[in-house]
């Protein structure tokens, strides 16, 4: 996703980026090298995890026709007018599910959430720099919770835009090496974008790093 990249520091075309790179290798030029911790997410690996708002937000942005930047934040302005007014585009993408969640080794408080989610880049879109913590513990992963009805999520917008703590009673979040999900009912999720079929257990662990050449 183009939000993995730009993390990094990468922007343009792939063929851009991709003749960039072949150029320093024939001119002998030093690679720029930063490192990426993944998550392996039984099997599947990327950088973004989501269930729940984080999934349904997505399944709205390809339905709303060819996948763009515009449409990204028509997504984003539709959710955010809809949440304003406890309308029914919001309520759906808050709809709650049951869940047993377990972190490093700690069970979560909740037993209901409208949404669960880890990252281990410090961007989840937009700028929105929800996962901050991985910033502090770059060999862990952001873990994220919510009970949040969607009208009560307005007031923390400012905060999970600037990468600070939420102050929210109906949130837990914490720096994680294992994350184990138990669902009530199977779920869809979404690893980097791509939507993925219902599942009903899931178990995140922090790792492996990639080595990233910068353009």
């Amino acid at each position: 996703m183009n939000t993995v990249a730009s993390t990094y520091g990468i922007h343009g075309s792939p063929e851009g980026l991709l003749s960039s790179l072949l150029v320093k290798y024939h001119e002998d030029v030093p690679f720029e090298t930063k490192e990426a911790l993944m998550m392996n997410v039984d099997g599947e690996y990327g950088f973004i995890f989501g269930l729940g708002v984080i999934y349904n937000f997505m399944d709205a942005y390809y339905r709303e026709g060819v996948p763009s930047p515009t449409m990204a934040a028509w997504t984003l302005i539709r959710s955010i007018a809809s949440a304003m007014i406890n309308g029914s585009f919001a309520r759906k993408m808050f709809e709650r599910f049951d869940a047993e969640v377990t972190v490093n080794g700690k069970k979560w408080p909740f037993a209901n959430y409208s949404a669960l989610y880890s990252g281990s880049i410090n961007q989840l879109g937009f700028n929105f720099r929800v996962f901050y913590l991985v910033d502090t513990h770059p060999d862990q992963f952001h873990a994220i919770g919510f009970s949040l009805p969607p009208r009560n999520v307005l007031p923390y917008v400012p905060a999970m835009y600037l990468g600070k703590p939420s102050g929210s009673p109906t949130v837990v979040e914490e720096p994680a090496r294992e994350m184990i999900i138990r669902l009530e009912k199977p779920l869809p999720y979404t690893i980097n974008g791509d939507m993925r079929p219902p599942r009903d257990t899931f178990h995140i662990t922090a790792g492996p790093k990639l080595t990233l050449l910068i353009p």
